[in-house]
């Protein structure tokens, strides 16, 4: 932490008079600095990536959405320990906000005319090369190939019964063209509970952009339907004006499951057993539904 401070006290001057390490993400390292800036420290050259891509893409992104977004004021990129530092944004993320008495149809309404602007932005104006663009065969391809990564390294590791109930639900349908009949648009990719900040039941701000390209939109209601359920996405699909061909439902219902899968890769990857053990289970609840 300690090298963390030194470099933005060095660099920008800036007096450090209290600190807060707020997460150490899969990418991130993100310190909250006199209770006032937000500070991302990748942990990894893709973090950089996307690191660089937010500060490309979110004066664009900003100028479209009703809530806020970051807005990078302090950038540090050539050095060995680059990272950048914006105004933290007022709100609690969704994911600590008690749903007891929270109302989940206006959330549907404020988050619908969020993604409704959101998917509506002309990419090309962000002249970002980091943008990267996902047509819909590319898109499907990507997908098989996770699928054959996942019949290599995750279904050794799952029972024959889950491994031929998940083969029944997945391999069908990602072989089928008319699924993946989506209009390309500017998506967030990772619009989780974690990502959406309230100010009471107000939607405030959206943070991590990091993975964002021009995808799919169903992706980007796939954590919600995670969080709230399959009912909250019907109403939020209520509210929204963006691109919805007759598949999207079916879409959102598969990127909500494959969640696991990636999961399952990155425990893996780091050799998480835990992680591991919460992926499999998973898995096996989604086998059996």
């Amino acid at each position: 932490m300690q090298k963390y401070i030194q470099s933005i006290e060095t660099t920008f001057s800036l007096s450090i008079t209290n600190i807060k390490e707020i997460q150490e993400g899969w990418d991130f390292v993100v310190i909250e600095v006199n209770s006032e800036w937000m500070f991302r420290f990748p942990r990894r050259a893709s973090g950089l990536q996307q690191l660089k891509k937010e500060i490309a893409i979110l004066p664009l992104v900003d100028s479209v959405l009703p809530v806020q977004v970051p807005r990078y004021e302090y950038i540090h990129l050539d050095s060995n320990q680059p990272y950048g530092g914006y105004k933290k944004i007022n709100g609690t993320p969704l994911s600590n906000v008690s749903l007891n008495t929270f109302n989940p149809n206006r959330f549907a309404l404020q988050i619908g005319r969020c993604l409704t602007a959101l998917h509506t932005i002309n990419y090309s104006d962000s002249r970002s090369n980091l943008l990267e663009i996902w047509p819909p065969e590319k898109w499907q391809s990507q997908y098989q190939k996770d699928y054959e990564r996942l019949e290599h390294e995750g279904f050794p590791l799952i029972s024959p019964h889950v491994r031929r109930q998940l083969q029944v639900k997945w391999k069908e349908f990602l072989s089928q063209p008319q699924f993946f009949s989506f209009q390309p648009c500017f998506i967030h990719k990772d619009l989780t509970e974690n990502h959406l900040l309230l100010n009471g039941e107000q939607l405030s701000g959206i943070i991590d952009w990091g993975d964002a390209c021009v995808g799919d939109p169903a992706l980007d209601f796939a954590g919600l339907e995670s969080f709230f359920g399959n009912s909250f996405t019907s109403q939020l699909i209520k509210h929204y004006r963006g691109m919805a061909d007759p598949y999207f439902s079916e879409r959102v219902r598969f990127y909500n499951e494959w969640i696991h899968v990636h999961h399952l890769f990155h425990a893996i990857e780091e050799k998480r057993q835990d992680l591991l053990h919460t992926s499999i289970l998973k898995l096996e609840r989604i086998a059996m539904s």
